[in-house]
């Protein structure tokens, strides 16, 4: 049976999210406390801890879910593997790069970059699992982790350079030498 969740708890949590995103455009994360974020929210230090064990618990719960959001695997289930997912995957990941450039601090981008390239993994792992049914998980795995490792890095490296080029144009160059990579 599936619990339902108090509206005012849904509220205060998302609350305490959005005040920490505020605070983290403003400032380092080190140098964020809890007392900052419980007056930005509006709450006491008892509420803050009703949610979360401390700022670190939030800034991980935050980008999960954020990133979630983002690459919703659920957007994924029905696509086919081939070039349009590739570049949908794409396209999200460069978006991602640019608002992460703008609302966050360098200080945790190693942390958001590990839960996106996990995202990644779970989405191409459940695409192989629907289209090779004979790899086993151990396979799956090494296969998801190569691709959202490297598709991940191609679009760090398409945001670090951001040349004119469109994050579509740009990955579709590397596709036909992947598949020739791939059938030798």
């Amino acid at each position: 049976m599936e619990t339902k969740i108090d509206p005012r708890v849904a509220r205060t949590r998302k609350a305490i999210i959005e005040s920490f995103i505020q605070l983290s455009e403003r400032k380092p994360f080190e140098n964020i406390s809890v007392k900052d974020i419980t007056e930005e929210a509006l709450i006491n230090r008892a509420t803050f801890y009703n949610h979360f064990l401390d700022k670190y618990d939030l800034m991980e719960k935050a980008l999960f879910e954020d990133v979630q959001l983002k690459l919703n695997r659920e957007d994924y289930r029905d696509i086919q593997l081939n070039e349009d997912y590739i570049v949908s995957l794409f396209e999200k990941l460069c978006s991602f790069h640019m608002r992460l450039a703008t609302q966050c601090q360098r200080s945790y981008i190693v942390t958001i970059n590990q839960l996106v390239v996990d995202q990644l993994k779970v989405i191409h792992s459940q695409q192989l699992k629907k289209h090779f049914e004979s790899l086993d998980e151990e396979e799956i795995h090494k296969i998801a982790t190569l691709f959202a490792s490297g598709l991940f890095s191609l679009s760090q490296e398409w945001f670090d350079n951001q040349d004119a080029e469109e994050p579509a144009t740009y990955v579709k160059d590397a596709i036909p030498f992947l598949k020739v990579f791939i059938k030798q």
